[in-house]
């Protein structure tokens, strides 16, 4: 049986502006302990670009890259079974229902479907 794969927990503030939403955590960002540390993943350099700034290379530095420009980060799955290192063929946990502080400029409410 394979394990069981949790998401992390989101990088965000309260007042962001921006909710960008990934899937599950890649192998290497399992082992690394947090969102899209592959090497050849493009998020950090683009979002760099996009946000014009470094690129960021420590774990608080991508974390202050997003906080500091108001964008929050986080897996739309609370869980998932992944039997190898690629996303086909897994079958996601139970959605969760994501709900940022009213007070925040930025509201994002969404209710996933149980059978989802």
């Amino acid at each position: 049986m394979e394990a069981r794969i949790e998401c992390f927990p989101p990088v965000a503030r309260g007042d962001a502006r921006l909710l960008i939403l990934g899937t599950m955590p890649s192998v290497e960002s399992l082992r690394q302990s947090f969102y899209y540390a592959h090497p050849r993943n493009a998020f950090w350099p683009v979002m760099a670009e996009v946000l014009g700034a470094p690129v960021p290379e420590t774990v608080e530095e991508k974390r202050a890259l997003l906080t500091g420009h108001r964008v929050a980060l986080w897996d739309v799955a609370r869980s998932c079974v992944r039997p190898g290192p690629f996303f086909a063929g897994f079958s996601l946990g139970c959605k969760k229902a994501l709900g940022f502080s009213a007070q925040s400029p930025m509201v994002f409410r969404e209710k996933f479907s149980p059978a989802l």
